[in-house]
């Protein structure tokens, strides 16, 4: 645009150029939709994408709380409870889980899950069996928004006779306990019946 004096002829000339650019050409020939943002897709064209009424409810969060709320991520949040695991009826098993559900905000990436033993009576055992027996807990299989799963080995015992504890060869295991009369060594893959109380604690 240009702007020159006229005073002789008591006016101000002003001379508009146009100039439609190739960038707005582009946009110039987008078809427009609700819910569509425009972009551009090359150095010389334009396109759309879907910009639905919750991605803006994200786009205008002013910081990461913010959007973790939209989001209902709740980080720094948690819960604890209790939860029986079940290695059944005897012989038993070497293994047994429980799932752990309703958690929400629990998130498999910032969560921390921590699982013990609960040393008291349960269905099954009696408050010193849980002190005296040694089960391995983890908790695994975290499903984001929903829960995890607690998992349980068998770890206690050598698999010793009953009349010779701590003897740490091999040698037959004791089974009015496991149920389980291979020669073994080292408590693996030994079996344990019945139901074990646990704590579970996510942060």
């Amino acid at each position: 645009m240009t702007v020159s004096d006229d005073t002789p002829n008591n006016r101000v000339n002003i001379d508009i150029a146009s100039y439609d650019s190739t960038v707005l050409a582009a946009l110039n020939v987008t078809t427009v939709a609700t819910n569509k943002l425009p972009y551009y897709d090359s150095a010389s064209t334009a396109s759309t994408t879907d910009l639905t009424a919750f991605a803006r409810t994200l786009l205008d969060d002013v910081d990461a709380a913010t959007a973790r709320a939209t989001l209902g991520i709740a980080v720094g949040g948690g819960n604890q409870g209790t939860a029986t695991i079940d290695f059944g009826a005897f012989p038993g098993a070497s293994d047994a889980s429980v799932t752990i559900t309703g958690q929400t905000g629990i998130d498999s990436l910032s969560s921390n899950v921590q699982v013990w033993m609960r040393a008291e009576d349960s269905t099954d055992h009696t408050a010193e069996e849980h002190m005296v027996e040694t089960i391995a807990l983890f908790a695994t299989d975290i499903v984001n928004g929903v829960g995890f799963t607690i998992r349980g080995f068998n770890t206690s015992q050598t698999n010793e006779p009953l009349d010779r504890p701590h003897i740490a060869r091999f040698r037959t295991a004791a089974t009015s306990i496991y149920g389980d009369t291979k020669q073994s060594v080292g408590g693996t893959g030994t079996r344990i019946s019945g139901k074990w109380n646990v704590n579970w604690k996510w942060t």
